[in-house]
């Protein structure tokens, strides 16, 4: 049975995602917001075959999660909302959504999409109000108004409330256009149908969808209404999703929700600062990061294929971490019992020495610069579950650790995985860990992943 995220599982708390069967399941998430947009654009009108080999390809890679936005107008496009071959959102071309109606055969893509992506197991996340790309002059929502907010976000709830492989999501990666009335206003449309999906907020620059992190400050529409904690940063992932956990301390229990890394550097874009993000190195440290200090997933995409440019198609297949490195990642740190329970050690209880230097994040939102390179930092990202039965940590440099052996229960095993390929070797039980004496990983650099559990590996094979 075909399995999709659709709901969570262990909240208020730091929770999980489940499947449609209940099964804790990691966000392993693509970002393609050129998709429907330019879907059959460089195929000869085979749109259908676009999608269909996406999702297929990034499947077989580890992913279950894309996020899209059908009415993508990021500047570059032209089309304002329309797809490339001159298809409408509203009935007659029309940019007013009070008394219109959508247009069925521009919708029939959406349509086809959400069928194509349930058949290999993949949740959309259907941005409906994406304030970072779709607010130029002549963009299909630039002005709306709250009324024309609550009845497009109506349109879409009556089309899509029975759709079950779905997440709505608002919010983009620029702040100037946010607005808690609008999003609240789309929000009601699409609730006042009787839809019961989640909910994911992500907007404004080196924030997490509920808290400002520059500031601290609760954005109201985020507390209110995010199901998880959507972590956008070019912040270090590990002070990311650490800083998502923290909330509890300033925010109180109820506001610590399964945390995601939910957007960074893509693949093949050179991002500045030290961090080349065309070196797959610098992909694999991202995700091992983000899930060592406890994310529940990660997003990750090649920097030509989000906006479906016309070699995205060759992308899917060809970008060498995406084919090599993903899929080993997704299905080795599923593979450990317990890691949807995992919280990161963000008082160095777990590791007391050889940690490295951990970054103190932004004091003030946005900027290219600030952040972490990626081959610099010897920080040892580290969680543990609340039971003590499983600890993963990820030494991106060759260096020696201590650990707290009463963080963990007694006769726990310790295996080293290779943060490429997933294969174990086991290591020797102690306070000690020095992955300089482990060498290199398959790829010849010096990252190791170590894994420490009970029942020991004499009894629980890991992949």
């Amino acid at each position: 049975m075909t399995s999709y995220i659709t709901g969570l599982a262990g909240v208020p708390g730091p929770g999980y995602f489940v499947d449609n069967n209940g099964v804790p399941t990691l966000f392993s998430t693509t970002e393609t917001w050129g998709l429907l947009v330019r879907a059959g654009l460089n195929s000869a009108g085979n749109w259908q075959g676009d999608i269909d080999t996406f999702f297929s390809q990034r499947a077989a890679q580890g992913f279950n999660v894309c996020m899209t936005d059908p009415v993508w107008c990021a500047s570059g496009t032209a089309y304002h909302g329309n797809t490339w071959d001159g298809l409408t959102p509203l009935t007659g071309g029309t940019q007013n959504p009070t008394g219109a109606t959508l247009d069925a055969t521009f919708w029939g893509r959406v349509d086809y999409m959400f069928t194509s992506a349930a058949s290999q197991g993949i949740t959309i996340g259907l941005t409906i109000y994406n304030t970072g790309d779709d607010h130029s002059s002549g963009d299909f929502y630039n002005t709306w108004t709250t009324t024309q907010w609550t009845d497009y976000g109506a349109l879409l709830g009556a089309r899509y409330g029975a759709t079950p492989n779905l997440i709505w999501l608002v919010g983009n990666d620029d702040f100037s256009p946010f607005s808690d009335s609008n999003f609240n206003a789309v929000r009601n449309g699409v609730t006042g149908t009787g839809d019961t999906h989640m909910w994911g907020v992500w907007y404004n620059p080196e924030c997490t969808s509920r808290y400002d992190t520059s500031s601290g400050t609760a954005e109201p529409f985020g507390t209110n209404h995010s199901d998880f904690n959507f972590c956008y940063s070019y912040n270090q992932e590990y002070w990311v999703v650490e800083y998502a956990y923290l909330e509890v301390a300033n925010k109180g229990a109820a506001n610590l929700l399964p945390t995601i890394l939910g957007d960074g550097f893509f693949y093949t874009g050179a991002s500045g600062g030290g961090y080349d993000s065309t070196v797959d190195r610098a992909q694999r440290q991202m995700w091992w990061w983000a899930l060592a200090s406890g994310a529940r997933g990660v997003v990750a995409e090649g920097e030509n294929v989000y906006p479906w440019l016309s070699g995205a198609a060759a992308a899917v297949t060809g970008d060498w971490f995406f084919a090599n490195n993903a899929p080993h990642i997704v299905s080795a740190f599923t593979g450990l019992s317990g890691w949807h329970l995992l919280i990161p050690d963000t008082g160095n209880a777990l590791v007391t020495g050889g940690r490295g230097t951990r970054a103190t994040g932004f004091t003030s939102g946005g900027g290219g610069g600030q952040y972490e390179p990626a081959f610099t930092s010897a920080y040892v990202a580290a969680s543990v579950t609340p039971d003590k039965s499983l600890a993963v940590l990820y030494l991106p440099k060759a260096t020696t650790i201590t650990v707290d052996q009463t963080k963990l229960l007694a006769g726990y095993g310790a295996k080293w995985m290779d943060p490429v390929t997933g294969a174990t070797t086991t290591a020797t039980v102690g306070s000690t860990y020095n992955s300089t004496a482990q060498g290199n990983n398959s790829v010849g650099d010096p990252d190791w992943v170590l894994v420490l559990a009970t029942p020991p590996y004499a009894t629980w094979t890991v992949p």
